[in-house]
């Protein structure tokens, strides 16, 4: 469809808002502006090749959010891999799927197009090219490829490896072919239509990518976002079973465990289901329950008349004796036990109030007794209170601070928690210079964002990380906050001009906002039983002009977000990160 500027998309939603008052829902000409506008932006995030990918870092990556295929080259210097995994670990080997050709191919020009999810383009070798398109279906989870050899080429085969069913059928000149390491995956394709396979798998993403549209004046970010949610469907992030539990008393020497708490992930639960009282019954409550009964048995009555608990470990960090990692959960898990049972049991109450608070000196919140931060800590697990159980200390931004001082063991992934922590803080700039340091895509001890925009611990791949750097940005233009949701609540000075359009609010519905010169100007939040619309809404502190509105050209063959070839983006002028 024709392509809706951000400057449209921004100027079309304020019109009638600052002609006449809020309206009570939004009118079919801005539903058309906002589809249009998530199709432009979706489509402005595409990622381009320009040499064959080499490995998992650089892959073409195509899913359904259970079956995944990344498209590379093979072991072989004839041939391309497409390789099938699970959506664990993208360097997995696994079954793969081998176009040979009958020459070495020396370049590729690809595009993968985030609104339809299809990789397309051609590859060019020493004897010819090859066009194809490629997709994994949405339903299916089989890979559709349309092949057209041209002159030199007309002998490229596949050649599978164990574990792969697949069929290739010829019309003319085009070769189809349907593969699967499932062969229902195969059947179930094969009776449809390829027309009809590529319209139902369009509809779907379509679908997906007119959620959460996010516009900001910093494209790079924007384009970001945009890869982050085609991930997340492509790839759903698993979370991760943080280890570091230990038996109270013992510290270390017990060996680390999975938190029931963090393994869970019961602070994302708890934020996105706080509506769902069965969610919350059935799920969320007994594990917080088993949670403050574990620790509770532990608890020991000190001399102040405090309850503290003896020794365990700080990940990554020390022994400890009332250990703030671990005080920051149990205290977290008791209030939302006092929530959920009201009114709250004595037991909760008394537990919440007894409870030791947690030790701090000048630099802020401690490790634990007597053991400061003294050193450079990647993970942070001592300000786990500030996020992600959003705790109000009242040394948090001294706490922070002291954390950020000291970076010499920073990885990638320090960075990103550190933007959510200043965006939580009411730190937009800082928030925004921790992601661009995220985004530039220097190696920080090993790890880093990979030019698929992917991210690598060492040699292994870690899907929650960039996860959470989307997640961040998002903290930055929307929150759901004890006192309700919010929008631009942590917005960069730079940042004039920002709308959101379908944007989830953990707990609250949706969120649809605008803001123009630094102000906000309304604001309408929608869930499935009302919807709530303001004007005028607060001034949003900001300075400077800003970045134009306006879509400029791109500039072909320059370099996204610092990353080398192959993956070459199309950027604006208003990319640059420094």
């Amino acid at each position: 469809m024709a392509g809706v500027t951000r400057r449209t998309f921004l100027h079309g939603v304020a019109g009638a808002a600052a002609a006449g008052g809020v309206r009570p829902l939004w009118t079919e000409t801005d539903r058309q502006a906002v589809a249009g506008f998530a199709e432009t932006v979706t489509r402005d995030a595409r990622l381009v090749w320009r040499r064959p990918p080499m490995d998992w870092t650089t892959a073409a990556c195509l899913g359904n959010g259970v079956s995944t295929v990344r498209v590379q080259r093979a072991a072989r210097e004839d041939a391309l891999a497409f390789r099938f995994g699970d959506t664990a670990a993208w360097e997995s080997a696994g079954p793969s799927l081998e176009l040979v050709l009958a020459g070495t191919p020396t370049a590729v020009d690809w595009e993968l197009d985030l609104w339809d999810a299809e990789l397309t383009g051609t590859v060019t070798t020493t004897r010819g090219s090859v066009g194809l398109s490629a997709l994994v279906h949405r339903d299916l989870g089989a890979l559709l490829v349309s092949l057209s050899p041209g002159a030199g080429e007309e002998a490229a085969a596949w050649a599978p490896t164990a574990g792969v069913a697949w069929r290739e059928h010829r019309i003319g000149t085009r070769r189809l072919l349907v593969a699967a390491t499932r062969p229902s995956a195969v059947t179930g394709a094969l009776a449809g239509t390829p027309d009809s396979l590529v319209v139902t798998h369009r509809a779907w993403w379509h679908r997906f990518h007119s959620g959460a549209v996010l516009s900001i004046p910093d494209k790079t970010m924007q384009r970001f976002h945009r890869v982050q949610r085609y991930h997340a469907a492509v790839t759903p992030p698993s979370v991760p079973s943080p280890s570091g539990f230990t038996l109270p008393g013992t510290g270390s020497k017990s060996g680390p465990r999975t938190h029931p708490v963090l393994a869970g992930d019961l602070p994302g639960r708890w934020r996105n289901c706080r509506h769902d009282k069965e969610m919350l019954r059935d799920t969320v409550r007994p594990a917080l329950r088993d949670t403050v009964d574990f620790y509770a048995e532990y608890l020991v009555e000190g001399a102040d008349g405090r309850l503290h608990l003896p020794l365990t470990h700080s990940p990554e960090y020390a022994d400890v004796v009332d250990c703030t990692y671990d005080l920051s959960i149990l205290r977290w898990a008791i209030a939302r036990l006092g929530e959920l049972d009201r009114p709250a049991p004595p037991r909760w109450a008394d537990l919440a109030t007894r409870l030791v608070p947690y030790h701090t000196d000048a630099s802020g919140v401690m490790i634990g007794a007597g053991v400061r931060l003294a050193e450079s800590h990647r993970h942070a697990s001592h300000l786990l209170w500030l996020y992600p159980f959003r705790e109000k200390v009242g040394l948090a931004r001294r706490s922070f601070d002291h954390w950020t001082s000291m970076r010499s063991g920073w990885h990638g992934h320090s960075h990103v928690t550190a933007a959510t922590m200043a965006a939580s803080l009411g730190c937009p700039d800082e928030a925004l210079e921790h992601l661009r340091h995220f985004l530039g895509g220097t190696a920080l001890l090993d790890t880093e964002l990979t030019p698929n925009a992917l991210y690598r611990r060492g040699s292994v791949s870690d899907h929650t990380v960039p996860a959470a750097a989307g997640e961040a940005l998002l903290e930055m233009v929307v929150r759901a906050g004890e006192d309700g949701p919010a929008a631009f609540p942590a917005i960069p000075a730079s940042w004039r001009d920002v709308a959101v359009a379908g944007v989830p609010v953990p707990g609250a519905g949706t969120m649809d906002a605008l803001r123009r010169d630094g102000r906000t100007e309304w604001v309408r939040i929608t869930d499935d039983r009302s919807t709530v619309e303001t004007t005028g809404g607060a001034v949003v502190p900001g300075g400077g002009a800003g970045p134009p509105l306006a879509d400029v050209p791109g500039e072909p063959g320059a370099r996204r977000w610092g990353l080398p070839d192959p993956f070459v983006g199309r950027p604006t002028s208003t990319d640059r990160l420094s």
